[in-house]
């Protein structure tokens, strides 16, 4: 009779736990696949800064240049300025 009640109690414990189980599986399954796409999220957050960082280098360069670029034709321009007022006083 006690072995009859032990092995009642053990089918209703496994009936209980049984449904139990299977949502838990199905969570941890939800849960692995949103931490998957969060480390997805956070590649993509890695590499669209080193990629705003790289313009941002670019950015930085191109501008240098035309400053640059400015000074120089500032500095010509002057040049021939000069050129011509000397050849305008020799004629």
């Amino acid at each position: 009779m006690v072995q009859k009640i032990a092995n009642l109690v053990t089918q209703k414990v496994a009936d209980v736990l049984q449904p139990a189980e299977a949502k838990v599986q199905t969570l941890l399954k939800a849960m692995e696949d949103e931490v998957v796409e969060c480390q997805r999220a956070a590649a993509e957050y890695r590499s669209a800064t080193a990629e705003y960082r790289r313009a941002a280098a670019e950015y930085q360069h191109a501008r240098e240049n035309a400053v640059l670029f400015c000074v120089i034709a500032a500095g010509s321009a002057a040049l021939v300025i000069l050129v011509i007022m000397m050849v305008a006083r020799i004629v």
